[in-house]
C-alpha cells in the first residue's frame, strides 16, 4: 500500500525502499513513535541507530512482499533467509543515507502534502471521497497506527524528493540527443526472400539414422516419474457457505456498526501555522497566533494572512487550505477544534507538535448512512466467515490429528470431518492440473515420507484458508522408452531438422550468389520464391520477423550502387536472405519523438546518478552491522 501511495505522491524515480526515520510530523501528532530507549541496535549509520524492532518490522515487510509476489507458489523453505536479511540491511542503510542527505540539503515535505496523498489514495475512498473507516481497516490489517503510517509515508516522500533532486540535475546535450535520435529514427531499405523449410518436408531419415539418433538422445526419451494422489481438502469458504446467520443477528450487527456504512462529515479546513522552534518560544508563538486571529476578526482576509504569515510551506501558497479532512486524518487536537467550529468561524490558537494553528472551516460535506438492506449481503458474508472461522481451525486440528494417527489411510479423517476423498490425475515433478499445480502439493507427493514410506502428508497450508492432506494412490517410475515406442517421434523430429538444414543450406547459397553480384529478384524467380520489398524498416517495425529486423540493423550501410547481404534462421525454421539497399533518417517524426527520447535518456541517467550518489554516500558513511542482535 505504501508503495502504491508513494508512486502517486511523487513523479520522480520510484524505488521500493520502505524506511524508518526521525522527521517532525505536526499534523499527525507524532507520539514518539520510535521510542528506542533500551533497545538493541542492529545497524549504526553515522549517528543514526536502527533498532532491533525497526529491523524486524522491515524484515517482516520484506517477507510479506515476497509472499504476495509469489502467491500460491510461495514456499518458505525455498526462501534464502540470509539473502533476504542482507537486502533488508541494504535497504535500511540506503534509505537512511538518502533521508539524512535530504534533511541536510533542506528538502521538506509538508504535513498537508502527506494528508493530501492519503486522502487521494483510491483504496481509502468510497464513491470518490476519502473514507475514514477504509483507512482504519487498512491500518488494523497491518497492525499499524495512523501516526506510524503517516510517519513512514512522509519519510518515503522525503526520500523520493531527494532522489528527484539528484535525478533532475542530470542533462543531455543537444548534440548527443540528436545523434541518438538519428540512430533511433533511422530506417533501412531492404528486399528479401524467405526459404521455407516446408519445401523440404518430404525427406525421411534412414533406419540407421533413426537408430543412431535414438542412441545419441536416449535421455530425451525417458518418461517422467509420475504419481496420482488422493487428498482431503479443507476450505474456510466451503464451511462459511453452510452458515446461516439469522435476521436478528444481522440487524444487531448493523446497529452496532452503523458508522462503518456511513460517509462521515468532512470539513474543508484552512490553517495558519506559527511554529515553536529555537527562534520562537512557546509564549511568542502563541502571542503571534492570537495577534493573527485578531487581525482576521478585524477584517483582514484569512487567505491573504496565511500566504504571508503561515510557516507551513506546503499550504501557505494555497492560503492555508488543507482540503477536506475526515476523522483520524490530522492531529487529534486540530480535528477536535475543527469539528467543534461553525462554518467560517475562526478558532482560538490550537497547539500541535509543531506550534500554534489558527483554523477556519470553509465548507462542510454532511455524512450519510447506508440502509440495512443495502449492506445486508455484506454483513451476511462477514458473519458467515466469522461463524466458520472457529470451526475451520478446529477441523484443521482434527485433520492433522487424524491424518497423523492413521498414516496409512485418509478414510478416518474423511469420516471424522464429513468430507470426501478426492483423486488427482497423473502428474510429474513439473506439476499437473488442479491441485497438482501447487508447488507444495508437488513437493509433498514426491517426498520420501509420502512417496516411499506411503504415509499421509502433514496438512499443507496452500493459503491461510485452505489446507490439504495428500497420500500416494499410484506411482509410475521414470523408464527408458524403446526405439519402437519413439520411432514416429524421432522421424518427425529428424524430418523437421533435415528440412531446416536444407532451408539453411539453400539460403546461404543464395546469399553467397548475392555477394558475388547476382540480383535477388532474379534468384527469387529462379527458385520460385517470393521477393518482398517492404516500406523502409525501423528498429521497432513489426511488419517483418524480429530475427530479420535485428540482422538488418547489424549490416553495414552499403556504398552507392552496392548492397549489404545477410541471412538468418527464423524462429519457425525458415531461412531469410536479405539485401540492404539503402539507409535513411526519418525526419518526419523527429519532433514528436525527441521529447519522449529526452525523457527516457534523462530517466536512465537519473537512475544512474541516484545509484552513484548512494554508492558515494555509502563509501563515506560509518556503517556498522551488529549481526548478533538480529
Amino acid at each position: 500500500m505504501l508503495q502504491a501511495i508513494r508512486e502517486k505522491a511523487q513523479g520522480w524515480i520510484a524505488y521500493a525502499i520502505v524506511g524508518f526515520i526521525s522527521i517532525p510530523f505536526a499534523l499527525w501528532g507524532v507520539n514518539q513513535y520510535f521510542d528506542g530507549g533500551g533497545e538493541l541496535n542492529v545497524i549504526s549509520i553515522n549517528d543514526r541507530d536502527v533498532t532491533q524492532r525497526e529491523f524486524r518490522q522491515a524484515y517482516s515487510d520484506q517477507r510479506r512482499n515476497l509472499q504476495q509476489l509469489m502467491g500460491e507458489n510461495y514456499r518458505p523453505e525455498l526462501i534464502d533467509e540470509d539473502r533476504v536479511r542482507e537486502q533488508v540491511i541494504d535497504n535500511l542503510v540506503e534509505n537512511e543515507l538518502l533521508i539524512t542527505s535530504a534533511d541536510n540539503r533542506g528538502f521538506r515535505i509538508s504535513d498537508a502534502q502527506v494528508a493530501e496523498v492519503i486522502q487521494s489514495e483510491s483504496s481509502f475512498q468510497r464513491d470518490g471521497r476519502f473514507e475514514r473507516t477504509l483507512f482504519e481497516q487498512y491500518l488494523r490489517s497491518q497492525g499499524e497506527s495512523a501516526d506510524s503510517f503517516g510517519y513512514r509515508l512522509k519519510s518515503i516522500m522525503l526520500r523520493n524528493q531527494m532522489q528527484g533532486g539528484i535525478a533532475g540535475s542530470d542533462f543531455v546535450t543537444p548534440k548527443a540527443l540528436s545523434r541518438l535520435e538519428n540512430l533511433r529514427s533511422q530506417k533501412r531499405e531492404i528486399e528479401y526472400v524467405v526459404v521455407p523449410k516446408d519445401h523440404f518436408a518430404e525427406g525421411k531419415p534412414a533406419d540407421s539414422e533413426i537408430a543412431a539418433y535414438y542412441e545419441e538422445n536416449k535421455p530425451r526419451f525417458l518418461t517422467p516419474e509420475q504419481v496420482r494422489v488422493e487428498y482431503l481438502e479443507l476450505k474456510l469458504a466451503d464451511i462459511a457457505a453452510t452458515m446461516t446467520p439469522d435476521e436478528t443477528a444481522l440487524r444487531q450487527r448493523y446497529e452496532e456498526q452503523k458508522t462503518r456504512f456511513g460517509t462521515p462529515e468532512d470539513r474543508q479546513v484552512a490553517h495558519i501555522l506559527v511554529t515553536v522552534d529555537d527562534e520562537t518560544n512557546e509564549e511568542q508563538a502563541k502571542a503571534k497566533a492570537e495577534s493573527l486571529r485578531k487581525r482576521i476578526l478585524g477584517g483582514e482576509r484569512f487567505e491573504d494572512l496565511a500566504k504571508k504569515e503561515s510557516q507551513d510551506p506546503g499550504s501557505a501558497d494555497q492560503g492555508g487550505d488543507l482540503g477536506f479532512i475526515g476523522h483520524g486524518i490530522v492531529d487529534a487536537e486540530l480535528e477536535k477544534a475543527a469539528y467543534a467550529m461553525g462554518l467560517s468561524d475562526v478558532s482560538e490558537p490550537v497547539r500541535s507538535a509543531f506550534g500554534y494553528h489558527i483554523l477556519v472551516v470553509n465548507a462542510v460535506k454532511p455524512g450519510s448512512i447506508k440502509s440495512f438492506e443495502t449492506v445486508k449481503e455484506q454483513l451476511k458474508k462477514e458473519m458467515q466467515r466469522e461463524m466458520a472461522e472457529s470451526q475451520f481451525f478446529e477441523q484443521a486440528e482434527q485433520l492433522a490429528t487424524a491424518a497423523y494417527e492413521n498414516p496409512e489411510t485418509l478414510t478416518v479423517a474423511a469420516e471424522r470431518l464429513a468430507i470426501k476423498v478426492a483423486q488427482s490425475d497423473w502428474f510429474s515433478r513439473e506439476g499437473g492440473e488442479g491441485i497438482a499445480r501447487n508447488p507444495r502439493v508437488i513437493a509433498a507427493a514426491f517426498s520420501d515420507d509420502v512417496l516411499n514410506r506411503k504415509n499421509n502428508s502433514e496438512p499443507l497450508e496452500l493459503s491461510a484458508e485452505h489446507y490439504v492432506v495428500v497420500r500416494i494412490l499410484e506411482h509410475q517410475p521414470s523408464r527408458q522408452q524403446t526405439l519402437d515406442e519413439v520411432r514416429d517421434q524421432i522421424i518427425s523430429s529428424m524430418s523437421v531438422e533435415m528440412a531446416k538444414q536444407r532451408a539453411r543450406d539453400m539460403g546461404r547459397a543464395l546469399a553467397q550468389q548475392l555477394k558475388d553480384g547476382a540480383r535477388l529478384v532474379e534468384l527469387a524467380a529462379a527458385e520460385g520464391l517470393e521477393l518482398k520489398k517492404p516500406a523502409p524498416v525501423s528498429r521497432t517495425d513489426g511488419e517483418i520477423p524480429a530475427e530479420l529486423r535485428g540482422l538488418v540493423f547489424q549490416l553495414a550501410a552499403p556504398d552507392a550502387g552496392t548492397v549489404s547481404v545477410g541471412g538468418v534462421s527464423l524462429g519457425n525454421g525458415d531461412y531469410a536472405v536479405v539485401a540492404l539497399t539503402g539507409v535513411a533518417t526519418d525526419v518526419a517524426n523527429e519532433s514528436e519523438t525527441a521529447a519522449a527520447l529526452k525523457d527516457a535518456v534523462l530517466q536512465a541517467r537519473g537512475q544512474s546518478a541516484v545509484r552513484a550518489t548512494i554508492e558515494s554516500m555509502r563509501a563515506k558513511a560509518k556503517i556498522r552491522v551488529n549481526r548478533e542482535n538480529f
